[in-house]
């Protein structure tokens, strides 16, 4: 029996990135992330008088879940590779604050809490080329670039974030790492398509879409936009850009990074057959929605819950309405006339709110902290004394902590992901040599020479962070005094680094001239080499003579006492300062 084999061409896989938007929109929540996103904005309608528990709720988890100063702590798997992990710490380290690398957690965070999960690409150098357009005739020429964003550099590693529904997967896919592809989906103007040199067949592309900007003149104006599909082919190691309406690929070529670019955040998993997770939001929005409505009710009864008047026909003669007027101003000493007697035909009343519909709202906000795993003291709200025992309320805590934990786990195995990933494009991208400023464990300053293929090999990556709980500096003065009594004759330790983290914690005192200046090896016009630095890291210890057999071009270094000296810990590195800008 013959088997058919589909030609992969443009309509083969531009049916195939249709396909994956049709999953998206029947597999997740899709259709509902524009109700969870208004919600978390208090977008409802005016007769809504809402409780924003999706704001509150989430502005509770987010600092207690990401890391407020992400550190990468760096070692080797193989003995010979301890300089190289100290390099590459530094790296990792300068790579998370270049790429303001805390603001994109939070942000995913939040798409992972309304949508089920958040989306971040990485790439390098460029996202659509290093390209300039010369626009005008001879006399008069404009320069104008296609790539823009201040956040992608040359010859520098880049992270953005992806709107959820704008990350797609083949139809049926269930785990991301074995898709056969994977892709996004991404708007941009018309003329740029069109002016861009990697693309083909754009002569006759039409736009799909328009895009509404204000002008400097206080006028509106619509932006022809092209929307575009990405896709990274795993099977055959290319890179391919679509456009519907265009006759051909615009664009099939090898891909150059040896990375999927893709890294997704999630809290919860799926429980049937297919990747896309629920989100928080959607497991109690509509307790939400029935918060909303229940303290609407309480708003409805308060304004028809004023005081009002029943009379007997004719107590106010032939104007009872200006009469009426009078009885219900707020003017002082004002007169109302009536007929008859006004204790017998005049009887004022007042209507109660249903005490009902305020022990309906505490229960549905008690579901809400019970789906979220919070109580009213996590959420931020005071609670007084109760009957409630001392060992209970600790099992409570412990079970709120372990929830967050979890989260705040799923965050640093996103985040260690990442790193990961960013350490292959440095190894396969860096090969000029750079030189890089790395304070050792012996506290001397090493101007440090290398390659990013040089680097190339396994590492265990660590993301440690400052603790969930704001910490005083009283407190972090007292902590960092008695630790220096513990670690103050410890060999492995970086004296010099310590007695700076203590000093720092002085309010009102430069210790800037109290310490002695940093001893620095080498300079940035004569670099050593990873070997030469650890050759002199071990002497300064005491150490004995450095083994040359070591694979990688790295010389083994014994530890005192024998060994090899520990890289579990990311050393102190000085600043680096920032790659140089497009021009």
């Amino acid at each position: 029996m013959t088997m058919l084999i589909r030609k992969r061409d443009f309509h083969f896989w531009l049916e195939e990135a249709k396909s994956g938007e049709r999953y998206r929109d029947e597999k997740s929540s899709y259709k509902n992330w524009d109700t969870y996103r208004r919600a978390y904005r208090s977008n409802y309608s005016k007769n809504i008088l809402p409780v924003n528990l999706v704001y509150a709720t989430l502005k509770n988890i987010i600092p207690r879940i990401y890391f407020r100063n992400p550190h990468v702590a760096v070692s080797a798997k193989r003995s010979g590779f301890e300089g190289n992990a100290l390099v590459v710490s530094h790296i990792d380290n300068m790579l998370l604050n270049e790429l303001n690398m805390r603001r994109t957690i939070k942000q995913l965070i939040l798409d992972a809490f309304l949508c089920g999960y958040g989306v971040i690409k990485l790439g390098f150098s460029y996202e659509y080329g290093d390209s300039i357009v010369k626009e005008g005739d001879d006399f008069k020429v404009t320069r104008r670039r296609l790539e823009y964003d201040e956040r992608i550099i040359p010859n520098f590693p880049w992270a953005k974030r992806l709107l959820p529904e704008h990350f797609i997967t083949p139809y049926g896919t269930v785990n991301l790492e074995s898709a056969p592809w994977l892709g996004n989906i991404y708007w941009r103007p018309a003329e740029d398509v069109q002016q861009d040199p990697r693309f083909k067949h754009t002569k006759d592309l039409q736009a799909n879409a328009y895009m509404e900007v204000s002008t400097d003149y206080g006028k509106k104006m619509e932006v022809p936009m092209v929307k575009l599909y990405e896709i990274i082919d795993r099977r055959e190691g290319k890179i391919i850009t679509l456009a519907e309406g265009a006759e051909d690929f615009l664009q099939k070529e090898d891909y150059s990074l040896p990375i999927m670019p893709y890294e997704i955040l999630q809290f919860s998993e799926s429980a049937d057959e297919i990747w896309y997770p629920p989100s928080d939001v959607e497991s109690f929005f509509p307790l939400q929605l029935d918060v909303n409505e229940i303290e609407t009710q309480i708003m409805q009864h308060r304004r028809i819950a004023s005081k009002r008047f029943i009379f007997k026909s004719g107590t106010f003669g032939k104007n009872p309405q200006s009469e009426l007027e009078k009885l219900t101003s707020e003017a002082v000493g004002v007169g109302v006339e009536v007929e008859g007697s006004p204790r017998e035909d005049i009887e004022e009343f007042e209507l109660d709110i249903p005490p009902s519909l305020f022990k309906a709202k505490e229960e549905v906000r008690n579901d809400i902290r019970e789906v979220v795993g919070m109580s009213q003291n996590q959420l931020g709200a005071f609670v007084g004394k109760t009957h409630i025992a001392e060992g209970e309320g600790q099992r409570v805590q412990q079970s709120a902590d372990e929830r967050m934990a979890e989260r705040r786990d799923a965050v640093a195995n996103f985040l260690t992901r990442v790193v990961e990933k960013l350490n292959k494009i440095i190894f396969t991208k860096w090969n000029n040599e750079d030189v890089m400023p790395i304070i050792g464990p012996d506290g001397v300053k090493y101007w440090v020479q290398y390659q990013g293929n040089q680097l190339a090999g396994q590492y265990n990556i660590e993301i440690t962070g400052e603790d969930i709980a704001p910490i005083s500096s009283v407190y972090k003065l007292n902590e960092l005094q008695g630790l220096i009594k513990i670690l103050a004759q410890n060999p492995y330790v970086d004296q010099v680094e310590l007695t700076r983290q203590l000093v720092s914690q002085i309010r009102g005192f430069n210790g800037g001239k109290l310490l002695k200046p940093v001893q620095e090896q080498g300079s940035p016009g004569q670099p050593m080499d990873i070997q030469t630095m650890m050759q002199q890291i071990q002497a300064r210890r005491g150490g004995g003579v450095p083994n040359a057999n070591i694979p990688g071009g790295m010389q083994r270094v014994p530890a005192p006492g024998g060994g090899v000296p520990s890289s579990g810990g990311a050393p102190q590195v000085a600043q680096m300062p920032r790659m140089p800008r497009r021009m």
